[in-house]
């Protein structure tokens, strides 16, 4: 899942800024490993290990489905008028 989440963060950016969009993206996981484990940790201390993983089921749905809608805005912003 990796490759390809990096992959396409740096072919919807022009050549000149695929460095920046690389760096953008790994600093990104890193953030969200760090931050994602810290309140896990908080949950799973709080409610649970059952509810840990329900937190977590739900970012998995969500996250694609603004991916989507990211990709779809993006798109029909640059598309050309007819």
């Amino acid at each position: 899942m990796h490759p390809t989440l990096q992959a396409f963060a740096v072919s919807t950016v022009s050549a000149e800024k695929r460095g920046t969009a690389n760096v953008m993206f790994l600093t990104g996981m890193d953030l969200g490993m760090a931050i994602g484990s810290v309140m896990l940790g908080f949950i799973v201390k709080s409610l649970g290990f059952a509810e840990m993983y329900g937190v977590s089921s739900l970012f998995l749905i969500i996250i694609p489905i603004i991916l989507f809608l990211f990709i779809k805005l993006k798109v029909h912003n640059f598309l050309p008028a007819n």
